[in-house]
């Protein structure tokens, strides 16, 4: 995981655990912290990562990319999760049952697991058109317990691939695609940069993307008449099995911090390689 000590930060980041903790066998916890000003970790904060056994990497504040290099190298298990402290993850599986059905149902290996929509399908029409083509065939769909189950295509493929604030994806992938966005990627937005180096390292003829949602009420028949945008940003919002500052604007614990967001240096140091 990775956070800030702003206090609204520390709650969104101690919501977000409390909906983790019991979903997931973890082999390790790991969080990187930026120190923003003077703020401290509360005593409240502290208790809750020790009591979980989190490696705790508090540092001076160099953005999300430089957050997240703090804490990479130590991860050990196969799959990671990673996770922002604004996401609450609502429901999931049992990941080893999950991982079995995905095995024994969809062909090829599956790299990376997504809980959110198709963020490409807003900013390009041509991804827009073929990712509904891909949505509407429903060989790509698997239902599994109460979720969906949606292989992405290769024609579908955007430059958010890889997004954020939250995935299940293989360590190979993410410690790989970090390390050379680091170096090939400079400027890009985070998640464009690991897209990137997804594509530039071949990732993306070895592994398949599968996004997980709910699956009560889905109606692949009510997106027909649809845009693909508007399956992705209408549609499947209310499918998500998470709870975000998208699904729930109004609550003050899943949104943006209100610090520097009107200086645009600072978001790109913040959100970019």
């Amino acid at each position: 995981m990775i956070s800030t000590t702003q206090p609204e930060k520390q709650y969104c980041l101690t919501n977000t655990l409390i909906s983790l903790v019991d979903k997931f066998n973890f082999k390790n916890l790991i969080i990187g912290i930026d120190k923003i000003q003077d703020y401290e970790l509360s005593k409240k904060t502290l208790n809750l990562l020790s009591n979980l056994n989190f490696l705790i990497d508090v540092h001076p504040c160099g953005g999300m990319v430089s957050n997240l290099g703090s804490v990479i190298d130590s991860v050990e298990s196969e799959w990671i999760l990673y996770c922002e402290d604004d996401v609450i993850l609502k429901n999931f599986p049992d990941f080893d049952d999950l991982l079995k059905f995905i095995s024994d149902n969809f062909s090829g290996e599956v790299g990376i697991i997504d809980f959110i929509q198709v963020p490409g399908t807003f900013w390009n029409t041509h991804i827009s058109k073929y990712f509904k083509e891909n949505f509407l065939n429903e060989s790509y769909h698997k239902v599994f317990e109460n979720y969906r189950l949606f292989e992405r295509d290769e024609f579908s493929y955007d430059m958010y691939f890889i997004n954020f604030p939250i995935l299940l994806i293989r360590r190979d992938i993410f410690t790989s695609c970090y390390f050379y966005a680091l170096d090939y990627c400079k400027g890009k937005q985070i998640e464009q940069g690991f897209t990137a180096a997804f594509y530039a390292m071949g990732f993306f003829k070895m592994y398949k993307k599968i996004h997980i949602w709910n699956n009560t009420d889905f109606n692949i028949n009510d997106c027909i008449d649809l845009e693909g945008k508007n399956i992705s940003y209408n549609y499947l919002l209310s499918k998500l099995i998470i709870e975000n500052r998208e699904t729930h604007p109004e609550l003050s614990h899943l949104n943006y911090s209100v610090l520097d967001l009107n200086e645009e240096y600072r978001l790109e140091k913040m959100y970019s390689f």
